[in-house]
């Protein structure tokens, strides 16, 4: 079962007046000492310095200045380009910081700089690009990316998409702590053709430069601002960008407080250097990424200064975020990657109100964005779903363009467009989206013209004809089409450089054989994530690490900002901000005013008057007047500096302030404390028994031995290592060990677990608890000692097999308790029926309450029951000697395979059918019954085992008995012309020895085979109708032995339609591989143009939209016959069908729905696990279509038409569950 992932804005104004600094790298002045940290405005075409800024409203909107109408109106295309000589002169919507000029006029002059900017720009004999209805921004800027990776595939594409989010970087590089690692996905060691592949997926969504990681291709594409020879003519130094400032080792994960223990540390004297220092910095949400920022600040190695910018920055309080701003240090915000990975993101609008400059990267097409209107989109969709809309679109793209040159140190060459600028601009369609938004929604094919230098890169055919020759075919955009301009790299060609990358790509094993796509029209395959989320999964350690809380998103009644805290409780109810693992167990709040710090005016103390915020000292970062050096909790304000157990650890800051654990070590705690859940964070238990060992983990107990023994209710605790659990000296972990083991506190599944464990044996020796009896409804889910009980051993005794769940391993007893095979697998696998005397186990709790048994002796089982004799009928024929009956052999079945040879004694009714008892071999749970036939005539077969018996009927035929009756099936068929339909000739008893041939015939025209066989001893045989071109009626007849039946067949041109034919929304355990499948059942190919599928949410009413599909960017038809299936990795699907990705998981867990939407109405419609008769589409309210079938999260099947495509408009009939998944092939109700 999985959880749900709405999207529901929260589009909120918030009252609040705060800061915004947009400064200058290089100038760093700290706040004067009448000021505090300063909430104030920046004055429209300003640049403050970093951290101090004048009171006033957060973000003013911008100065619209409307030049004078041009008499020359609407072009009638988007643009008219008049020749010229003597420089360029544009118009259109230019944007500026501050300043909007609506047909506005920017010439650029011929040595790539900008001339003019205004309403009264002119030039006599320029170039005009008249474009008065698109949109002039800067080139955009990508603050981070690594683009030698650039070669790879987004992880999800490559089948690694989960729920699971890592708390560090080092976490999934690595991997640690129990997690899945994701592999980087390409060799950054690649050609010169796959990077310059790379920077044009960047450069045709309007990207002029990029801080690249050092991975220049050259002249000719975009200027790459961290590599000396890549900076395409820019006088500003190169930036120093440093992925690994502390060192790559994945040890670092553990580093969480001192500074000794990683590889390196930046010193200033080493990194600030000419260009701007660009480290990344606090990569995670755990203590582990906060010390890594604690460990960049102090003395020689305090890089916290101008000029640098920080790349992640997620991992802070918002006292670090204060000294970044004081400082002058700039963010480099990432937010697609951050989410993706840790669920969660920098806190951005704590930095926007201490006067922090943000900035916009991709990272990494792996986890991140493919390019930066992608990077803008998850931005500004976090911002109006989680921020409730805090940045206004102004401030979104100033991260794009401004800010990033600022952050990189080039803010007085590139970024904006102003008088003596270099030329880097980039022009939108703003026909559709206006002004900044039409650069935030901006798609592949609204990118009108990309100049870099005033020199043309990229654009539209017709503009770039006219601009530049030389210039190649790009090929269509997404309905534009366009050229590309390579003149600066020789004489190659696109289409030559596009061979050549697909070629080395196609022969080098490492990187993927086909390149991922250059831009997609509409959501990239295979995108990471945007919605932030940290749910519970089956891989991985869980979301709650050290008190954080697990979310999923979606904003809701009770929680609008999504963070998993109900609003009545939330501190900042209107802006995203869960707990986090370096948060201690509660919302972050430095100040401690009840106030959230997302949303504090005044975050590091203060009244709600920006004036009276508190100055940032950095040398006390938590303000209570005791300097950093000297503060026993430098993070937390106690200026008492309490310090009861004399540990050096100060009372406020202490996990255990009554108990010694000098820097901040585990705290000394009991399992029944863990249990009872009153101590959290790092923990150390002495003396717990191990009473089993699983791959990934162990379950300890408290003995009775045990001095501190206080009863078995709370006395058990799983500890999860991830890997094969062992000692710190490397000794395997075995049952009985009596252990020490300490760690870290998260909840997995509903359970309570230490992770990330040190174990050593214990001083003492205790002997293994025994089990506790219990009955199944006593410890399964929501029983009165489950809760107790959990991690314990328990036994229950007498108990039947109620369900089975072959393919995980799990078994249910008595309807309520399932039995998991963490520890062992029971073999052989259980039956329904079944009776075991006792089963004793750890009881676990893994998504639900379950026994856990460790080995064989766990499961005892009760004497093997006869459970079967089948078929009910089956046939031998006379004269035919001993042996199996047919066509089915007639089989003796048990609950459970006997442990040694087991007899079942046979009988039959007359002295005409001779039957001999059966032998169930040793481990075997089935035998076939031997039969010998003398006379014919219908006898009835009993098996007997104890008290059980079970009965069959075997028909004993004469030698050369032949069928009486012949039946065709189906009676009835309609068919699309040229289609295909099954049918099937039955006989009454099987085929004599040598079968029996069937002629066949029909009267439409239509194409069936002459004479089908059906073989001896079988009694059926299938052939196919293949109807004719044309629409006709008639019979199909078949005929064998002088019997014989027809079959009415009714030839039809259905015209062609679309209909959802079906989804598997819900899998065993967690979902995983989901896909929905539509289906073309008319006679020719469907236009797919302008379709969408769209899935709701109805929990609320109307259900509104939670994720969306451009069924036209799948395909652009649908043929005859065709299924189009969108789906998650992990889904096979058969030949022919069309494929897509699924954005985002099917919600579940009811009601909610699909449709398909042409623009203008629904075609098809489904709602499930409840009514939706109110969805909000195309801004009307419209009903869903709604069935009562289901489908099933216990067994493995999906919710279909049945038959195949029928669609009679009544869902309540046409749908049904099914356990056969045939995504891409006929629905059908038994599986093959």
């Amino acid at each position: 079962m999985q959880n749900r992932h709405p999207f529901f804005a929260a589009l909120l104004a918030l009252p609040l007046a705060f800061a915004v600094a947009c400064g200058d790298d290089d100038d760093g002045t700290p706040f004067d000492d009448d000021g505090g940290v300063p909430d104030g405005a920046v004055p429209d075409g300003m640049v403050p310095m970093d951290g101090d800024v004048p009171d006033g409203p957060l973000f003013p909107e911008p100065e619209i200045v409307e030049c004078p109408a041009d008499p020359r109106g609407i072009p009638a295309d988007l643009c008219e380009v008049t020749a010229g000589s003597g420089g360029t002169l544009i118009t259109a919507d230019v944007l500026t910081p501050g300043t909007v000029y609506r047909d506005g006029k920017v010439l650029v002059a011929d040595d790539g700089t900008i001339a003019c900017v205004g309403c009264d720009c002119a030039a006599a004999g320029a170039t005009e690009v008249y474009c008065p209805e698109a949109v002039l921004s800067p080139g955009l800027i990508n603050a981070h990316d690594h683009l030698s990776f650039n070669s790879a595939t987004p992880y999800a594409a490559d089948g690694l998409l989960t729920d699971e989010r890592y708390e560090h970087r080092h976490e999934w590089r690595g991997p640690e702590n129990g997690h899945t690692r994701i592999p980087a996905g390409a060799n950054p060691a690649v050609a010169e053709v796959i990077r310059a592949y790379a920077e044009i997926r960047h450069l045709i969504s309007g990207t002029t430069s990029i801080n690249s990681g050092g991975s220049s291709v050259g002249d000719g594409l975009l200027r790459n601002l961290d590599y000396g020879s890549g900076l395409e003519g820019l006088a500003g130094a190169a930036a120093e960008y440093d992925t690994f400032p502390l060192g790559s080792n994945s040890n670092n994960v553990a580093v969480t407080d001192g500074c000794d223990d990683y590889q390196s540390r930046p010193t200033m004297s080493e990194v600030m250097g000419s260009g701007d220092y660009v480290p990344h910095v606090s990569e995670g949400i755990s203590q582990a990424a906060r010390n890594e920022f604690t460990c960049m600040r102090d003395g020689m190695y305090d890089v916290v200064e101008p000029p640098a910018a920080f790349i992640h920055g997620i991992g802070l309080n918002a006292n670090d975020i204060a000294e970044m701003a004081t400082s002058g240090v700039e963010l480099i915000w990432s937010p697609r990657t951050n989410i993706s990975l840790y669920g969660d993101t920098a806190r951005v609008s704590t930095y926007a109100r201490l006067g922090a400059t943000i900035a916009l990267g991709t990272d990494w097409i792996r986890t991140g964005s493919m390019n930066m209107l992608r990077e803008l989109q998850c931005a500004d969709g976090f911002n109006q779903d989680q921020l409730a809309g805090f940045f206004p679109d102004e401030q979104l793209w100033l991260m794009a363009t401004r800010n990033a040159a600022q952050a990189l140190g080039f803010e007085d060459e590139i970024g904006t467009i102003a008088d003596g600028m270099v030329a880097d601009l980039a022009l939108y369609d703003g026909r559709t989206n206006a002004l900044h938004r039409a650069v935030i929604d901006a798609g592949a094919g609204d990118v009108v013209l990309v100049m870099r230098g005033g020199e043309v890169l990229f654009g539209d055919s017709t503009i770039v004809g006219e601009l530049r020759t030389g210039c190649s075919d790009f090929g269509d955009a997404c309905g534009r089409g366009m050229q590309i301009c390579l003149q600066e790299r020789g004489s190659q060609d696109f289409a030559t450089l596009l061979a050549d990358a697909q070629a080395y790509a196609a022969g080098n094993s490492s990187i993927p054989d086909t390149l991922y796509p250059l831009f997609f029209c509409g959501e990239p395959e295979g995108e990471p994530t945007c919605l932030p989320a940290r749910v519970n999964t089956t891989d991985g350690p869980g979301p709650i690490i050290d008190g954080s809380n697990a979310y999923s998103g979606m904003s809701m009644a009770s929680d609008m900002d999504g963070d998993g805290i109900m609003d009545a409780e939330d501190n900042c109810p209107m802006i995203f901000n869960p707990i986090r693992p370096m948060d201690g167990g509660s919302q972050a709040d430095f100040d401690a005013d009840g106030i959230g710090d997302e949303c504090d005016i005044c975050p590091v103390g203060g009244d709600d008057d920006p004036a009276s915020c508190v100055n940032v000292d950095p040398n006390d970062r938590d303000g209570d007047g005791v300097l950093d050096t000297e503060d026993n909790c430098s993070n937390v304000p106690n200026p008492e500096q309490t310090d009861t157990d004399d540990d050096g650890i100060g009372d406020a800051c202490d996990s255990c302030p009554m108990d010694a654990n000098p820097g901040g070590g585990a705290c000394p705690a009991t399992i029944y404390e863990i249990k009872q859940m009153t101590v959290t964070g790092m923990v150390a238990v002495e003396g717990a028994v191990v009473t089993g060992v699983s791959a990934v983990g162990f379950a300890i107990q408290v003995s009775p031995e045990d001095p501190a023994y206080d009863g078995v209710d709370f006395s058990g605790l799983y500890v999860y290592t991830g890997g094969a659990p062992t000692l710190s000296d490397g000794t395997p972990v075995t049952r009985g060990m009596t252990v020490d083991a300490s760690g870290g506190l998260g909840m997995f599944g509903g359970q309570l677990q230490l992770s990330s464990p040190t174990v050593t044996l214990a001083s003492a020796t205790y002997a293994l608890p025994t089990a506790t009896t219990v009955t199944p409804a006593e410890v399964a889910t929501g029983g009165a000692r489950a809760e107790a009980l959990e991690a314990t051993l328990v036994t229950v005794e007498t108990v039947t097999v109620t369900a089975t769940d072959e393919t995980n391993g799990e078994f249910t007893v008595d309807e309520s308790l399932p039995v998991d095979d963490l520890f062992y697998r029971v073999d052989p696998f259980v039956t329904v029926g079944e009776v075991f005397d006792s089963i004793t186990g750890v009881l676990v709790n893994q998504f639900a309450s379950k026994v856990a048994p460790r080995d064989a002796d766990d499961v005892i089982a009760g004497d093997p029951a006869l459970a079967s004799l089948t078929p009910a009928t089956t046939y031998v024929r006379m004269g035919a000697g001993a042996g199996m009956s047919f066509p089915e052999a007639l089989t003796v079945g048990l609950t459970r395979a006997p442990g040694a040879n087991t007899t079942v004694t046979m009988t039959s009714s007359g002295a005409g059918l001779s039957v001999n008892d059966v032998t169930v071999p040793a481990g075997s749970r089935t035998a076939p019954v031997t039969l010998t036939g003398t006379v014919p005539g219908t006898y009835t077969v009993t098996a007997m085992l104890g008290g059980d018996t079970a009965t069959a009927e075997v028909r004993v035929l004469a030698a050369a008995e032949l069928p009486t009756s012949l039946t065709l099936t189906p009676a009835s068929a309609t068919i699309n012309i040229g289609g295909t339909v099954p049918f099937t000739v039955t006989l009454d008893i099987p085929a004599p020895p040598g079968g029996t041939t069937v002629s066949l015939s029909d009267t439409t025209g239509g194409t069936v085979p002459a004479t089908v066989t059906v073989p001896a001893n079988a009694t059926s045989v299938s052939f196919d109708y293949i109807a004719p071109g044309a629409t006709t009626s008639g019979t199909v007849t078949a005929t064998a032995l002088a019997l014989s039946d027809s079959a009415t067949v009714d030839v039809v041109m259905t015209p062609p339609t679309v209909v959802i034919n079906e989804i598997d929304y819900d899998q065993p355990g967690t979902d995983g591989p989901e896909y929905i499948e539509l289906y073309n059942p008319g006679a020719s190919a469907y236009d797919l143009t302008g379709h969408q599928l769209m899935f709701f949410n109805g929990s609320s009413s109307p259900a509104s939209s939670y994720m969306m599909v451009d069924l036209a960017a799948i395909g652009s038809s649908l043929a005859a016959g065709q299924y189009l299936v969108v789906h998650a990795s992990g889904v096979t699907v058969a030949g022919g069908a069309l494929t897509g990705i699924l954005p985002g998981a099917i919600q579940n867990g009811g009601p909610d729905g699909v449709a398909i939407w042409n623009g203008s109405a629904i075609v098809d419609s489904l709602s499930y696990e409840g009514t939706i008769s109110a969805a909000t589409i195309g801004g009307m309210s419209l009903p869903l279509e709604s069935t009562t079938a289901e489908d099933s999260g216990a067994t493995a099947g999906s919710l279909c038409r049945l038959p195949n495509g029928t669609d009679t408009d009544d869902a309540m009939s046409d749908w049904a569950f099914s356990p056969c998944l045939t995504p891409g092939a006929a629905n059908t109700a038994t599986c093959p």
